[in-house]
């Protein structure tokens, strides 16, 4: 099988109908968000009849494992379109993908499972699943005593990606926990405050004017799995958030809560295999 690296210049317009012909995006402003973010990944495509059928993706990043960072490539997309499906294109392009992460430099390769058994073929494992924390500020229970201290949060646009970025990749993560680099990433995601990609955001400013908590401005139950940023004084806001846990909702967890995510790391050999089958 052969397989080229992605050319937006060129085949925009064939990854577009890929994914909505997988049902990932479906109007002009996910079209835009795809683009923001396939410009951050190593992406390659695989043609039928000389247009783009089948295209994988992968972002360059960290893994933390216990006290060490390592290099840590993620599989953020791997699609195939409708008629060129069944034929091993994606499980071929993934594995060539994940091979030419790794004479990059990845030691690691994680990706989110969608269809369990299919990338076991690669070498990868079925680690614990994704532990959801949600709350809603109602729930939060502070004393009254602290409450004129507290302070008004201040709405993050497109205009702060910067420190959005700067948030997200100094927070506090524990074992098991992943930072993404490309700036690009989060350069889109404030970009298209409501879109495909990104909820619009609020946060806190800590005294050197950075953001040190992002929350969704959508004030639902959400989930923080990816919203808490970094907390220079965790124990306050792990205690207070905590302090609120009822029968029957889950509480919020702050820096030092519950694991959120331990990828697996395994061989590469059979990936390297499968690519040369």
């Amino acid at each position: 099988m052969d397989y080229r690296v992605y050319d937006p210049n060129r085949d925009r317009k064939a990854a577009h109908r890929i994914w909505r012909e997988t049902g990932w995006i479906e109007s002009e402003d996910d079209e835009k968000a795809m683009d923001i973010l396939l410009s951050a990944c190593r992406t390659l495509v695989v043609d039928l009849n000389g247009e783009p059928e089948c295209l994988a993706a992968a972002l360059p990043g960290v893994i933390r494992y216990q006290r060490a960072s390592v290099r840590l490539s993620a599989v953020t997309a791997v699609t195939t379109s409708r008629i060129a499906r069944k034929q091993g294109m994606a499980a071929r392009l993934t594995a060539s993908l994940i091979a030419e992460e790794t004479q990059d430099g990845a030691a690691v390769s994680a990706l989110g499972i969608f269809e369990q058994g299919f990338y076991n073929r690669l070498g990868y494992g079925n680690g614990s699943y994704v532990h959801a924390v949600r709350f809603d500020p109602s729930w939060l229970k502070i004393p009254s005593g602290m409450r004129s201290s507290l302070r008004i949060p201040a709405r993050l646009s497109s205009d702060d990606w910067r420190e959005i970025h700067h948030a997200m990749t100094t927070r506090q993560i524990g074992h098991g926990g992943c930072v993404l680099h490309p700036p690009e990433l989060d350069a889109g995601r404030a970009t298209l405050d409501q879109g495909w990609i990104w909820a619009g955001l609020s946060g806190w400013r800590s005294r050197c004017a950075q953001p040190f908590l992002l929350v969704p401005a959508q004030w639902r139950t959400w989930s923080i799995r990816d919203s808490l940023s970094r907390l220079p004084e965790p124990r306050p806001v792990h205690r207070i958030a905590r302090s609120d846990q009822e029968p029957g909702r889950p509480g919020a967890y702050g820096a030092h809560g519950r694991t959120r995510w331990h990828p697996v790391a395994r061989s590469l050999e059979p990936a390297l295999q499968a690519r040369t089958d």
